[in-house]
Parts: structure tokens; C-alpha cells; sequence
């Protein structure tokens, strides 16, 4: 597949459409999808720690999109204290961030050159239930990490022994925060495109002059594009 001016204009240009109908697509049906996936990750939540006890969890309308607002049950037990230590925290973030990886996998695979109708429904259907779980695992770390950095800052000055789950909770959130949702839609669209991309580059030269010598012009296109001979990218 061999890039040009023109195709990287349109390629540009299929990407930012994609991104914005995908962006408003998500944005209105945003509600529906985080009620969808909710029982899941109110599920892992339950069952995270006996330190951190739901109390609930919902997605509400509010000034700036829909919001997961939740309530815990903090319950730390400290060395030289008798009684443990109780309270109730409630925190809220925004669901859109967490569907990013939605909205740039699908942009990417929609726009992305060389790839026909069936090959791109086909890559949406299988990492669609790979990109819901990354959504689930997403949602479960951002909203304990959040519980965990409110904690220790009402700990502040208080040696506490940390679990190495909570250490790997607090990293991972800090990378999803910092680039990783995007770096992972990227990623798994890259996983797609290998397979699924064009290979008339990865013919070698001299095997696409044999070919060339021996095929016939309405053949099908050695490089998988689907397209005549007579038209090969290749």
C-alpha cells in the first residue's frame, strides 16, 4: 500500500468525520451503554476489598455530561488502634472519558485505507467484546483508585502498610490518565490492521515481478485488496 499526498488528505479527512459522528453517537447513547455494562462493574467492585465497602453506584445527567457518582464504605483497620477506622466517601467522575478507546479504535479502523466493508465489520464484531472489557476494567481501577488517593490523603502522616494490589491499581490509573486509553485504542487497532491490512508490500519484489510475468489481467490481485489484476495496488 503505497501512500500519497491524496491518500493521506483522505485518509485526514474519513478520520476527523469518523471521530466526530462516533463522538456524537457515544455522547447520545452514553447513559444506555454505561446502564449496560454497570452490573459488571458494580460486581468486581463488591468483591475488590473488605477495606472498601459499595454502598452505590449510578449514572446521572448533570452540568457537563453523565456523571458516575458512588459511595463507599471505607473501613481501615491501624496498627495501635482498638476500634477500625470508618468512613463514607462519595466521589463522581465522568463516563465519557472512560469510552475514549471506543471512539478512537472505531475511528481508526473506519477510515483506515486498504481495508474492505467485510474485513472492517468483521474487525468491529471481535473487539467489540475486547474493547467492553478494557471499558470494565477501565471503570473498576479509575473509580477504586480514586477511593484509594482519597484515603491516603486522610492518612496523611500515618504508616500504613499498602497491598501490592492497591500499588498496581493506583500505576494503571495513573497511566489510563495520562495517555494510556488512547495508547491502547491505538495499540488494538494496530493488532487489527496487521492481519487485516493490505500485504503487496510484504511480497517480496522479485516473487511481484513473477507474478506479474504470469498473471493474467482480471485476475484477482495477489496483494489481497480484492481488486483485478489489471488494477492491483501491488
Amino acid at each position: 500500500m503505497t501512500f500519497t499526498r491524496k491518500s493521506i488528505l483522505i485518509f485526514t479527512v474519513k478520520l476527523f468525520l469518523s471521530f466526530t459522528v462516533l463522538s456524537v453517537v457515544f455522547y447520545l447513547n452514553l447513559k444506555t451503554l454505561v446502564n449496560f455494562f454497570m452490573p459488571l462493574v458494580e460486581s468486581f467492585l463488591r468483591h475488590y476489598s473488605s477495606e472498601i465497602e459499595l454502598i452505590s453506584i449510578a449514572a446521572n445527567d448533570k452540568a457537563g455530561g453523565i456523571k458516575l457518582d458512588y459511595s463507599f464504605k471505607i473501613i481501615k483497620q491501624l496498627t495501635g488502634l482498638s476500634l477500625p477506622l470508618i468512613e463514607t466517601v462519595s466521589r463522581s467522575i465522568s463516563a465519557a472519558i472512560i469510552v475514549i478507546p471506543y471512539i478512537i479504535f472505531y475511528s481508526l479502523l473506519f477510515s483506515w485505507p486498504g481495508l474492505t466493508v467485510k474485513k472492517r465489520v468483521l474487525a468491529a464484531l471481535v473487539f467489540f467484546p475486547i474493547l467492553s472489557g478494557f471499558y470494565v476494567l477501565d471503570s473498576v481501577v479509575t473509580i477504586i483508585s480514586s477511593i484509594e488517593i482519597y484515603t491516603r490523603s486522610m492518612l496523611r502522616g500515618i504508616k500504613v502498610d499498602h497491598s501490592f494490589l492497591s500499588e498496581a491499581l493506583l500505576s494503571t490509573s495513573h497511566f489510563f490518565n495520562n495517555g494510556g486509553r488512547q495508547f491502547m485504542a491505538v495499540l488494538m487497532f494496530a493488532v487489527v490492521a496487521l492481519p487485516f491490512r493490505r500485504t503487496s508490500h510484504m511480497i517480496p519484489v522479485f516473487l511481484r515481478r513473477k507474478l506479474r510475468g504470469s498473471a493474467n489481467r482480471n485476475d484477482s490481485c495477489p496483494c489481497g485488496s480484492g481488486k483485478k489484476y489489471k488494477n492491483c495496488c501491488g
